[in-house]
């Protein structure tokens, strides 16, 4: 399971939304709690979003299936 100050990179299989590639340390973390989070965010309930910021300050929500903890 992914957590904070985890250091991440988006798997190459996400979607081109989710930036596949994308490396940074985690900043956040949410379950979609219901059916207008879901909607607005294109995934369903319950789905771990992780928050994960780049060395520039950027930071994009990835579903926690397409990351993978580096080391």
């Amino acid at each position: 399971m992914i957590s904070h100050l985890d250091y991440v990179r988006v798997r190459p299989e996400a979607e081109p939304r989710y930036e596949p590639g994308h490396e940074g340390s985690v900043v956040s973390v949410f379950v979609i709690p219901d059916q207008r989070v879901a909607r607005s965010l294109g995934e369903k309930i319950g789905t771990r979003m992780i928050g994960v910021e780049a060395d520039d300050g950027s930071v994009i929500e990835v579903p926690e299936r397409f990351l993978d903890k580096l080391a």
